[in-house]
C-alpha cells in the first residue's frame, strides 16, 4: 500500500459511497458523511492526483449503500438502488451520468 497525496477539491471524509474507473479518472459519487446523506460527484485525475467536483443539476437523489459500475457507454457510470436517510427505506431507481 501506498498513501496518494492528491491535490484539489476532493470529497468530504464519508462512507457508504461508490467510486468506479471510467477513462483515467475514479469517480465517487453520494454516500454519507455522519451527519448527512449525499449525492455530489468527484473526480480523481489518476496522472496528476487532482480532485474536482463535478456539477450537476438533475439526477438521484442523495443516497448511501447503492450499486455503481461503468457503463453502459465507455464514458458513462450508472447508479443504481441504495437508501436515504431523509425517508429511510430501499431505492428502486438506476440512473447514468456521461462523464
Amino acid at each position: 500500500w501506498q498513501q496518494l497525496h492528491t491535490v484539489g477539491d476532493g470529497p468530504c471524509a464519508r462512507s457508504g459511497q461508490g467510486a468506479v474507473v471510467v477513462n483515467d479518472f475514479v469517480y465517487v459519487f453520494g454516500g454519507c458523511d455522519g451527519e448527512a446523506v449525499l449525492k455530489d460527484i468527484h473526480a480523481f485525475d489518476i496522472h496528476t492526483s487532482e480532485w474536482r467536483k463535478i456539477t450537476h443539476q438533475l439526477g438521484p437523489s442523495a443516497r448511501t449503500s447503492f450499486g455503481m459500475c461503468i457503463g453502459p457507454g465507455d464514458d458513462d457510470f450508472t447508479v443504481a438502488c441504495g437508501c436515504t436517510l431523509i425517508n429511510p427505506g430501499a431505492l428502486a431507481d438506476i440512473w447514468s451520468f456521461n462523464v
